[in-house]
């Protein structure tokens, strides 16, 4: 009889605790033609693959300043030159765990240096980010140029990230040219027909 009640105690003590717990969900992967119309451009057409591990936010293509995708980066124009940005959450990036970071870096065609440039990035939800040293080759190899910005973000269950990004707006400054990236959990109001 004991075995049975303390059985009974535990289920009912299970179900509590999940029906407690936040469902945290991700919003519906946005069709790339809906995306394009509004003037956002993804990393690919299943921008959401990596999630939760990975985020990567959206360009919202202001002045026409996209060129292509090149790997993991978007390369857009800077003055008159041109640019690679790389701007998602990331769960783990090298020694960061939980972090939103911009990552800038020349291209191949790249022809201005962005060592001495400004380069600020700002989220509407978390403020400034820091910029810190870059990972990998970039510690080594002083020819290429990476400019890593970092704001590590605290939170409990690795979900509630979807709905902590939900409204997130990240503006990357570079030499006093805006560019702006959406957050991929955005919600696009219905167009008017």
């Amino acid at each position: 009889m004991k075995i049975r009640l303390l059985g009974i105690l535990v289920l009912l003590l299970t179900i509590n605790l999940v029906k407690g717990q936040k469902k945290y969900q991700p919003t519906p992967t946005i069709p790339l033609e809906t995306l394009t119309k509004r003037g956002l451009i993804p990393y690919s057409e299943n921008y959401k693959r990596n999630y939760p591990h990975t985020l990567s936010y959206l360009l919202y293509n202001i002045g026409g300043t996209f060129n292509k995708i090149h790997g993991d980066f978007m390369n857009l124009d800077y003055q008159h030159s041109d640019l690679n940005f790389q701007v998602a959450y990331f769960e783990e990036y090298g020694k960061y765990q939980r972090s939103l970071t911009v990552l800038v870096t020349l291209s191949t065609t790249s022809t201005l240096s962005i060592e001495n440039a400004e380069i600020k990035a700002h989220s509407s939800t978390f403020g400034d980010f820091e910029r810190e040293k870059p990972r990998g080759s970039a510690m080594y190899d002083k020819r290429i140029e990476r400019i890593l910005l970092v704001k590590p973000l605290v939170f409990k269950n690795r979900k509630e990230i979807y709905k902590l990004l939900a409204d997130d707006v990240i503006t990357v400054t570079v030499g006093g040219q805006e560019y702006i990236f959406i957050s991929p959990e955005v919600v696009l109001p219905e167009s008017k027909k």
